[in-house]
Order: C-alpha cells, then structure tokens, then sequence
C-alpha cells in the first residue's frame, strides 16, 4: 500500500528531490512539503500524512516541539538533522520519534530508510539493485579507461559480467555468461565471444598504460592478453576494492 509523505525540511533543494523522486514501486508519494514551521503545522492540519520527515532545526519552531504540538501526528515520524547527541536522542526518545535520519541526505537514502522501516524485503531488494548499479558504472569507468567502447556489445556485456562476477555471482560459464544473456536476450555463447573481441581490441589499440596499471605482470606473456576469466576476475576484485558495501546491509 502506498504510503503519504510530509516533508518539513529547512531544505528546499531536498523538498524538491523528494517531490522529483521516482519512488520504487511507487511505494510512497509527496502529499506537501513546507521549509518554515508555521506552513508545517498548517500543511499537517489540511492534508492527512502516514509519514512526517521533520527537521530538528525547523525555521521558526524546533522540530521536535512541532511535533509534540500536533494534536494528530503522522502514523510515522522520522527526525532529521544535521547534529546528533545524547541530548537529543533523549528528546527524541521523549517524543516517540520513530526514527532518525543524519542531515545532509537526498532522497535515495531516505526512500531506503523509509522501505527498511515499512517493508524490509523491498529495502533489501532496492539496496542490492543499487548496489548492482553502482559496479556496473564502476565497470564501465574501467573498461572505457582500458580502450573499450561502450558501443561495443561486448563491452556491455562486460560491464555485466564484472558486476555480478563482483556480487558473487558464481562461476563464469555457468552462472555469469547465462545471466549475461538472459539480460541482453542473447545466447551464453554470444556473450561469450563478444567479450574475447572486446578483450582483443582493447589489447591491440586500447590504453597500454592502463592495462599495466590494471593487470601489472599478472597475464601470461606468450598470451600476451588475458583471458576472459582473468580479466573478469581482476576487474572485479579492484571494484569490490572500491566500492562501499554497506549498500549491501
């Protein structure tokens, strides 16, 4: 079911993210907003919310005090700010807040806030999509540093690969290759094939310092280039290196 959003944010650049926001399964809506703590208690009065993003330093009006002023509140309220501090916790615990969120956030953030709270399994989904997402741009950052075109089917194939191949995905021939295909609505062999072109081309007219950057001594010499799992596999372990998993809870 749809969840409604009120948003008192001394923020008008985040109202207006939260307002923009493609919500996920369109599992919440922006029913008003207001960044001043007189349009806020009016805003409340007029329209029912579920939930209340509220800022602690709310223009006007502490936020807390606001919201231990409502005479109906939110069947969910989530405090937001900038500071942090036994002091408030105890204020915050004192007004039953439901929640707390760390300022300066946007709205991807919150909207997984708001799904781990409301639906965990839809929070956990969103957060291993977005994660997925994050190694396929770092992915395609790499492989365009190493002379690959992204017009190249194989390169997007790569992408793929290299970001489930860092997700765990499991080996490359059974798992990897026919995920691959699946996505591109092509065969495992195609996929397969692409690659080792890509590879190919990137060796003969790609960045030479950026595959010793990347590869060092670590390919074969008589080979000259790697193969499809050596690339894949180093490629994978520098973006896991990088990348923040804590997106994956």
């Amino acid at each position: 079911m749809m969840k409604s959003i009120f948003a008192a944010l001394n923020d008008a650049a985040l109202i207006q993210g939260l307002r923009q926001h493609k919500w996920e399964g369109d599992a919440f809506r922006v029913v008003g907003a207001a960044d001043n703590a007189r349009d806020a208690m009016d805003g409340l009065f007029s329209c029912a919310a579920d939930i209340l993003l509220i800022d602690m330093q709310l223009s006007g009006r502490d936020g807390i005090e606001l919201i231990c002023g409502l005479e109906k509140r939110p069947d969910t309220v989530v405090l937001c700010s900038a500071f942090f501090n036994d002091d408030t916790a105890k204020l915050a615990a004192e007004a039953d807040i439901d929640d707390f969120i760390m300022l300066p956030t946007d709205a991807d953030e919150i909207e997984l806030r708001l799904l781990r709270m409301t639906n965990p399994d839809a929070a956990e989904e969103l957060g291993r999509k977005r994660f997925h997402a994050m190694l396929r741009e770092g992915a395609e950052k790499m492989l365009d540093e190493l002379g690959i075109r992204f017009e190249l089917k194989g390169c997007r194939y790569l992408s793929a690969a290299i970001a489930l191949f860092a997700a765990g995905g499991g080996k490359l021939k059974n798992s990897i290759y026919p995920r691959v295909a699946a996505m591109f609505d092509t065969s495992a062999n195609n996929v397969e094939r692409c690659i080792r072109h890509s590879i190919e081309t990137a060796w003969l007219k790609g960045n030479m310092s950026k595959q010793h950057e990347y590869f060092g001594y670590t390919v074969q010499e008589r080979r000259g280039k790697p193969t499809n799992a050596e690339f894949i596999a180093m490629l994978s372990d520098r973006l896991k290196n990088g990348c923040n998993t804590d997106m994956l809870f």
